[in-house]
């Protein structure tokens, strides 16, 4: 089309007679053919060369657009359409003498836009050298014959990339290109984003087998995301390759782009590794971890699936994690999540998650969970994420939540059954205390942003047996010096019951109360049944903090942070 075009002008300004300057003018000139041309302002003169000064030249390529929009552009048409137009410059070239084109406003007119320029154009014995000079943000310098073509100055900025209605242009600040296009292709480009100091840069290697690689030498902003230093190869084949070194991360995956220049089309898919470490949470956008959290390390795998900018499928997965919350150890974190993401851009996610051991001051181990979060925007919106199915052991007893909806505030149900009164009583080995029987509980939660709190709990003994033993040395100096606790005590130095019936309940400062009424005896204090109520008030979170500083002072906690630290 441009060969065509360039004949046209040139012909009509070289065949008439020139004045006794050598100078021709002709006001101007009007093509209806496809594409439309109108020209204004034309001058030539006949020096060493053709001299030709154009000072409007507008070009309607409606008709053009219309009968080519619906042919793909992949790497054999490009290849066609510039052998066409080498050759097409090869002939035009043959038949043209030397000059030097300049047109002062070239405007180019599509169905949706214009684009103005300025245009300069010499022709040299079968050489064309190209300038192009736009306010709207475009410089060109290129060399052309028929046997090449190169680039040797392209420079796009902010304005053109949005004319061209382009998507990522709010984040870019210009595109810098050159290189070579024909016969080998050698493309080297700098993408410059808003901050100065921050770029991507760009290699196309080869017609045959190509090989487009992208890196970044320092972080960078791009839209929501902060991004590492990266490396990214793209191969013909269909494969690709990435890695980020601060992340210790790796990710490959597969590539197919039937139309090329139209994002909507590109289908990827990809799979990574990576060990964490603290500083992903630069690179995570729109997430702010509890300051109290501390993750150690992690092994990361994840997998995806896209259809152009739209992601339909992401899965990640993390496995053998150690964390820190304060001063509490997590063991063994491992999980499992997938997303899908529907046309409109809404999230939906699932998972499961699996804790070998969460140290509070005594262990919580095998926890277990599922969740479930619909329509989310963006991925990590919890606003309406359902935990199910999450159960744990605590001192040998096994406790569930079948259902917990967030977010806060929220209510729940925590049952627990097995749990040993022997293991119980290990929390204060200085009572010398022994005790025998199974528990079992319904505590109905509350959940705020104040913390958590029970009302109306409620503990039986199942099945109907136990006993409790007090024989610390203190029992025997109580009784001396206080005559009235005598029968009470005597009754628990070797108290067997059949009944145990306790209500709990739980502050969100964490003060728990336990009544207790028990039925029992004791038969070598009495032969008669006894009823006992028995009442204790402890603020948990102390005793639990109270059992991890001892981790502390003995050197352990400090252990398990050094051996998973690196």
């Amino acid at each position: 089309m441009w060969a065509r075009v360039l004949l046209w002008i040139l012909c009509l300004v070289s065949t008439p007679t020139l004045n006794a300057q050598n100078v021709f003018s002709l006001e101007n000139f009007e093509w209806a053919d496809c594409p439309e041309l109108q020209i204004d302002g034309i001058t030539t003169q006949l020096a060493t060369s053709l001299q030709i000064h154009i000072t409007n030249l507008n070009l309607d390529t409606q008709c053009l657009q219309n009968s080519t929009s619906n042919q793909p552009l992949n790497r054999e048409t490009l290849k066609a359409l510039i052998q066409s137009s080498l050759n097409q410059i090869q002939n035009l070239g043959s038949q043209l003498p030397d000059f030097n084109l300049s047109i002062e406003n070239l405007s180019i007119v599509d169905a949706t836009r214009s684009y103005h320029t300025k245009l300069y154009l010499s022709h040299d014995a079968g050489h064309f050298d190209l300038k192009l000079n736009s306010k709207q943000g475009l410089e060109l310098e290129a060399l052309i014959d028929a046997q090449q073509l190169s680039i040797n100055k392209l420079r796009v900025d902010e304005g053109f990339l949005k004319s061209f209605g382009f998507s990522l242009a709010d984040e870019l600040s210009s595109i810098a290109l050159q290189g070579s296009l024909w016969p080998q292709l050698s493309l080297k480009a700098q993408t410059r984003l808003r901050k100065p100091s921050q770029s991507i840069n760009l290699s196309i290697k080869h017609w045959e087998n190509s090989l487009i690689k992208l890196e970044s030498k320092t972080d960078f902003n791009f839209q929501q995301w902060l991004l590492p230093v990266f490396s990214i190869s793209i191969k013909e084949q269909g494969t690709w390759s990435a890695s980020a070194p601060e992340l210790q991360l790796s990710a490959q995956g597969t590539w197919h782009w039937p139309t090329m220049g139209h994002i909507n089309t590109l289908k990827t898919t990809g799979t990574l590794k990576a060990n964490y470490n603290p500083l992903w949470l630069n690179y995570i956008p729109n997430l702010e971890f509890p300051k109290a959290l501390q993750l150690l390390n992690a092994a990361i795998n994840g997998s995806w699936q896209s259809q152009g900018l739209h992601l339909p499928e992401l899965k990640l997965a993390l496995s053998d994690g150690h964390a820190l919350w304060d001063d509490i150890s997590i063991d063994g974190l491992n999980i499992e999540s997938k997303a899908t993401q529907n046309s409109q851009g809404l999230w939906t996610h699932q998972g499961q998650l699996k804790l070998h051991q969460l140290d509070i001051g005594v262990p919580v181990t095998d926890i277990h969970a599922q969740w479930w979060q619909a329509l989310a925007r963006p991925i990590d919106d919890i606003s309406a994420l359902r935990v199910q199915a999450l159960k744990f052991e605590v001192l040998q007893g096994i406790f569930s939540i079948p259902s917990l909806h967030l977010p806060l505030p929220s209510q729940a149900s925590l049952s627990f059954r097995n749990l040993e009164m022997s293991q119980l009583t290990q929390l204060y080995p200085d009572l010398s205390l022994a005790a025998q029987g199974t528990l079992r509980g319904q505590l109905p939660l509350e959940l705020s942003q104040q913390g958590l709190s029970i009302h109306d709990g409620h503990v039986r003994l199942d099945p109907a047996r136990g006993y409790v033993r007090l024989s610390h040395p203190s029992v025997l100096e109580m009784k001396t010096q206080h005559q009235s606790l005598d029968f009470s005590l005597s009754l628990l130095e070797d108290f067997s019951f059949e009944q145990l019936h306790a209500d709990v309940s739980l502050s969100t400062e964490g003060e728990m109360s336990f009544a207790a009424r028990i039925q029992g005896f004791n038969q070598s204090v009495t032969p008669r049944r006894i009823d006992l109520n028995y009442t204790h008030q402890e603020n948990i979170y102390q005793l639990m903090r109270s059992l991890r500083i001892g981790d502390e002072l003995s050197g352990k906690l400090q252990e398990w942070i050094d051996r998973y630290s690196n």
